[in-house]
């Protein structure tokens, strides 16, 4: 018997701790995953519950010059997060189809279009990310068609 070999016994750990260490990328890879999902689905909830609110203390047989502009800075608020880049493309999905700016749009009332061009057209700069996206759409861009 020749005794203990400390090369193999150090190789032995140096595979232990390689080991460990891939585990432990691949668990902090996991949890980076979860983590983004459960991101995604709080600016879900977050565009949701704003836009629930602002149209529960809006409602929408009486709409003026006040509840129209908290309307339009919610959506302004919403287009410029896009813009920056802090909003997910699953939750930028949700915002487009709960604001009706991809599907289905609604033709506004006469008096509200008013209402919504003066508010723009007072502001340009400050709705410019409202204003591009309407814009880019064949079925929002007559609102800002002035």
């Amino acid at each position: 018997m020749g005794g203990i070999n400390w090369e193999i016994v150090s190789a032995l750990a140096n595979v232990v701790m390689a080991m460990t260490a891939v585990i432990a990328a691949w668990y902090g890879l996991r949890q980076y995953r979860a983590s983004l999902r459960i991101q995604e689905l709080e600016q879900i909830d977050n565009i949701y519950r704003s836009g629930i609110d602002v149209v529960t203390n809006n409602p929408p047989k009486e709409w003026d010059f006040a509840s129209m502009k908290r309307v339009i800075d919610h959506l302004e608020l919403q287009e410029r997060r896009i813009a920056y880049g802090l909003i997910s493309a699953r939750a930028l999905e949700f915002y487009r189809d709960a604001a009706s700016i991809n599907g289905d749009f609604v033709d506004i009332p006469a008096d509200n279009l008013k209402l919504i061009r003066s508010i723009l057209q007072a502001d340009l700069r400050g709705y410019r990310h409202l204003i591009a996206s309407l814009q880019k759409n064949q079925k929002t861009a007559y609102i800002v068609d002035w």
